[in-house]
């Protein structure tokens, strides 16, 4: 085999890098962009609720939670529903993530593609 740099083959593996990367970054650009427009958009109401059942579920899993008075159960019910606004958070940054990502790629292959030509 003849592994040696010929005149064209340089500009042929920078344009199948660049289709390369437009693909991934398009994929990438898909994927999260599907999975950020089914992401369920919460209210006040829901958020309580979810806060909610993590405390039940809480109590349930480790019984020395369970308050005593009023002011521990708010307690409670305030850190669960801290837990879960930051598990939902967590999770949009982790889509945005994923589609700066897939932005980046498509710029990527787009800059190789342009060098590629030029």
């Amino acid at each position: 085999m003849d592994f040696r740099i010929v005149p064209g083959r340089l500009e042929r593996i920078r344009l199948a890098f660049a289709f390369l990367f437009m693909a991934g970054g398009l994929g990438l650009c898909g994927l999260y962009g599907a999975a950020w427009l089914q992401l369920p958009h919460y209210n006040d109401e829901q958020i309580a609720a979810m806060a909610q059942v993590q405390a039940v579920n809480a109590m349930v899993r480790n019984p020395k939670l369970t308050p005593q008075d009023s002011a521990a159960a708010e307690k409670l019910l305030e850190q669960a529903r801290a837990h879960v606004e930051k598990g939902l958070e967590k999770r949009r940054k982790n889509l945005m993530a994923g589609l700066v990502a897939g932005f980046l790629l498509l710029i990527a292959g787009f800059w190789q593609w342009h060098r590629s030509r030029s």
